[in-house]
């Protein structure tokens, strides 16, 4: 259970950090860019954090480049804590040999499914 937990907390952990970084609102307000591919990424945040804005939106940048900043390091906790779960899932390497299943895909099926080897074989362990 606590595997997928934490499999999910990765999981809303991007989707709050993806909700942030679309949030271009700052800019749209300001008529503003900021040059680059990735105004959220490590450049691009520099950027943002010494852009000139009225008082009410620097106040929006900072706490919401900290939002973004305590995200990001829950979620690298939790990625690497997956990764070395999925190392020691010898069934993951199968699993992550189906196109477009990674490790996270992987380790979900897995907490779903409990033990792979309780199946006598591929045809038991699908839905009648």
């Amino acid at each position: 259970m606590s595997r997928v937990w934490t499999a999910s907390t990765q999981t809303s952990c991007a989707a709050g950090r993806t909700v942030y970084t679309s949030r271009t609102v700052l800019l749209a307000k300001t008529n503003q860019t900021v040059p680059g591919t990735d105004p959220f990424g490590v450049k691009g945040r520099a950027l943002l954090a010494v852009l000139p804005l009225p008082p009410m939106l620097a106040w929006q940048r900072e706490d919401g480049l900290s939002q973004l900043e305590a995200l990001n390091r829950q979620i690298k906790r939790i990625d690497v804590y997956l990764r070395g779960l999925a190392r020691e899932q010898p069934a993951v390497p199968r699993l992550t040999a189906i196109p477009s299943i990674g490790i996270f895909s992987a380790l979900l099926i897995l907490a779903d499914i409990g033990e792979i080897q309780r199946f006598p074989s591929a045809s038991r362990s699908a839905p009648s």
